[in-house]
Order: C-alpha cells, then sequence, then structure tokens
C-alpha cells in the first residue's frame, strides 16, 4: 500500500458528502490536491482552532504530504460542503455556519451559506455570509467568467432570500455572486 495518510488532531475531522453526494477532493493547477472538512480537533495537524465546529482546508501532494492546511470559523458550527479553485489558482469554499464572531461576519439568523475565497496559499481573501432567518445551507458553486453560481437549500423568505414556496420545508435556492462576493441575483 503506498494511496493511505491520516490527517487531523485527537477529536473528530470529516468530509462532508452525504448531504449533497459530492466529492470534497479536487486536483489542483500544480497536481496537488485540496480537500474541504470540518475539524473540532485543536491540536495534531490542526494549528488555529476558532472554537465549535470549523471549516478545515488541507493541501497536499501527490505523495499525500501535507503542504498546508487551514481552519476558519467561529465560535460555533461551521462547516465546508464543497471546495473548487477559481481561474486564479485560488479556492472558493462553500458550506454553512451559524456562528457570528471568528472568521465570521454578518451573520443573517440561524445557519448562513458561507463562502470562503482563499488565495492559493490557502490565506483568507474574503468571506461573506447568505440567507435569511431560517435554515440555509451552500452545496455546490462553480465559476462562470466574473462571478461564481452558487446552489444549496433554504427555508428563508427574508433578507437575502425570495420567493421561498414553504418555509416548513427547505427549496433549492441559487445565486448568483461576483468575484468580491457581491450577490447579483438570487433564485428559489
Amino acid at each position: 500500500m503506498t494511496w493511505e495518510k491520516c490527517f487531523g488532531g485527537t477529536s473528530e475531522e470529516r468530509l462532508r458528502h452525504t448531504q449533497f453526494g459530492r466529492s470534497n477532493v479536487i486536483r489542483t493547477f500544480d497536481n496537488k490536491f485540496v480537500i474541504a472538512g470540518n475539524s473540532v480537533s485543536t491540536n495534531g495537524d490542526i494549528t488555529d482552532s476558532n472554537g465549535g465546529r470549523d471549516c478545515w482546508i488541507v493541501k497536499f501532494d501527490g505523495d499525500g504530504n501535507l503542504v498546508w492546511q487551514k481552519s476558519y470559523g467561529g465560535s460555533d458550527q461551521d462547516q465546508a460542503n464543497k471546495v473548487i479553485e477559481t481561474s486564479d489558482h485560488g479556492y472558493l469554499v462553500i458550506g454553512s455556519t451559524n456562528s457570528v464572531d471568528g472568521d465570521v461576519t454578518n451573520n443573517k439568523g440561524g445557519d448562513d451559506v458561507w463562502v470562503l475565497k482563499l488565495d492559493v496559499a490557502g490565506n483568507l481573501q474574503w468571506q461573506k455570509t447568505y440567507g435569511g432567518s431560517g435554515t440555509d445551507i451552500g452545496g455546490s458553486a462553480c465559476q462562470d467568467g466574473n462571478s461564481y453560481v452558487i446552489t444549496g437549500a433554504t427555508s428563508s423568505n427574508n433578507i437575502d432570500v425570495s420567493g421561498n414556496h414553504s418555509v416548513a420545508f427547505y427549496d433549492v435556492w441559487t445565486f448568483k455572486i461576483d468575484l468580491n462576493g457581491n450577490m447579483l441575483w438570487e433564485n428559489v
């Protein structure tokens, strides 16, 4: 066996893949790999913890050697559901948060879609929350020229979300943001 390495600490780290049924591992332009997951640990490979559950982004080479790892979040529950490589060879991380401190600003209430833009070294360039007073979960994204299209689920029908069919259940929510995270349009 050569395909095995363990990353993490003494608590819990995991990839989120069951909810939206997609991979959180991408191959990067420099033939390395980036994974988007979650961490509760405060030791081992995790050098920064914000409390609660953090988004944990890990880059490693083809031999499984750690290149860098970064934790992002606040004192509550933050999760990464998807990472994509952007045209500038940075990364866009899509997930959710219910934190109101640390790396998280402008929480709309409950769980919000949380989008983080990282540079090629995993440093935070910007982060934004999107949603309403209900539960909003970021699922996936793609770059569309000078913008990003984000998909997820929402039970909100206020603030950033309009047209939800039922606040008792989730609707699919799609929105487009520019390269700085400003919302261009949204549709439920």
